[in-house]
């Protein structure tokens, strides 16, 4: 909040803070302290405004929408996969870069698509169908049973 306030002072009187090199990493020390340990109090008042500026302008940056909505993100991240499966040079990066493509919700490529298909039917039919489905069993298992009577056992060199 500090370093906003500064950042809108300076703005508001017209008087452009300028951050020099060493402003620039202190800003850059103090917000990867913060991202790293969020509970660490940090005594931003030690610090120069234009250090505090930067950190501002950092958090500002940010803390702005790049696309609107997901859909325009997804669409980017497509024709950058598309333009690296086509220009990249090693055929490694080629196929990574298509793999991806192929994972993106929607292309679904290497996806393994299964078909559930419900269907409703009076008991009675469902009962039909079994007792169908069993008698079939019964029947294959009596042929399997005379198969094995009927065989006979013949040794090698008799």
């Amino acid at each position: 909040m500090m370093a906003n306030t500064i950042k809108l002072c300076s703005d508001l009187m017209g008087e452009e803070i300028k951050p020099t090199e060493e402003d620039i990493d202190e800003a850059k020390h103090i917000a990867k302290t913060m991202i790293a340990d969020p509970k660490t109090k940090i005594q931003l008042k030690k610090y120069k405004n234009s250090t505090l500026a930067s950190l501002a302008g950092m958090v500002a940056e940010l803390d702005t929408h790049v696309v609107d909505e997901l859909k325009d993100l997804k669409t980017v991240v497509v024709n950058g996969l598309l333009k690296e499966a086509f220009t990249a040079e090693k055929s490694k990066e080629r196929i990574t870069a298509l793999r991806a493509i192929g994972e993106v919700d929607g292309v679904d490529a290497f996806k393994k698509h299964t078909e559930v298909v419900h269907t409703n039917m009076p008991l009675q039919e469902v009962e039909a169908k079994l007792a169908a489905l069993v008698a079939k069993v019964q029947k294959r298992m009596e042929l399997e049973e005379a198969k094995e009577v009927k065989g006979e056992i013949i040794e090698n060199g008799e």
